[in-house]
């Protein structure tokens, strides 16, 4: 027997691993949204019925568990049978300050009976003040470059020129097109100052 046989028996001999785990469960985006966490976590709880207005004109973008959220205090919320969960989702990114908040309620409140909504073509009170917070509070933290410290957080966009802006928008998608339009002026100008023509005839993304 040669030695490629042999290799070929040693090869048919050994024992071949397989594994006998059940084989793990994948969701087909293309068939029904998964709803398995919509299973009911507390039996013994009431079932709630919701009213028809619930699902009669609301897209069905979500499988919602079945009940109604009536109020909060905290991090837990209630639903129309005082039933109370605690809620770990946090208004999904939006905010993370809890339910009702007496000193939030009250704030808010007092700025709703002033003014409550104004475009960014007008100057307000508050945004001077939050942009100049969230630059000291970026340079003392060592956000974008700075060393941590560099920056005082009283006295952020006072002192003059610090080298940073902020750019407030509504959501993710106002913040990333301004984004876009942000690095787009920056390439022109870049190019400009590299060939020597005017950055409006850049051809980086007219």
């Amino acid at each position: 027997m040669n030695s490629t046989n042999r290799a070929v028996l040693r090869t048919a001999a050994r024992p071949r691993l397989v594994s006998q785990a059940a084989p793990t469960a994948r969701h087909n985006s293309t068939k029904t949204p998964c709803t398995a966490y919509t299973q009911v976590t507390h039996p013994d709880a009431p079932a709630e019925s919701l009213p028809p207005t619930s699902t009669k004109h609301i897209l069905n973008t979500y499988a919602r568990p079945p009940f109604i959220a009536t109020h909060g205090k905290g991090s837990w919320l209630y639903t129309t049978s005082s039933r109370k969960y605690l809620d770990f989702t946090a208004g999904i990114g939006v905010n993370a300050l809890g339910h009702g908040d007496a000193e939030f309620a009250r704030v808010m409140g007092e700025q709703a009976a002033k003014i409550s909504h104004t475009s960014n073509v007008f100057h307000n009170e508050w945004a001077g003040k939050l942009a100049s917070l969230i630059v000291g509070l970026t340079k003392r933290e060592g956000g974008l470059g700075w060393a941590p410290g560099s920056g005082d957080v009283e006295t952020a966009g006072v002192e003059g020129p610090s080298g940073a802006k902020v750019f407030f928008s509504n959501s993710g998608t106002e913040a990333n097109e301004g984004a876009f339009k942000f690095v787009r002026k920056i390439a022109k100008e870049r190019w400009a100052e590299s060939t020597g023509k005017p950055w409006d005839q850049s051809p980086k993304t007219r």
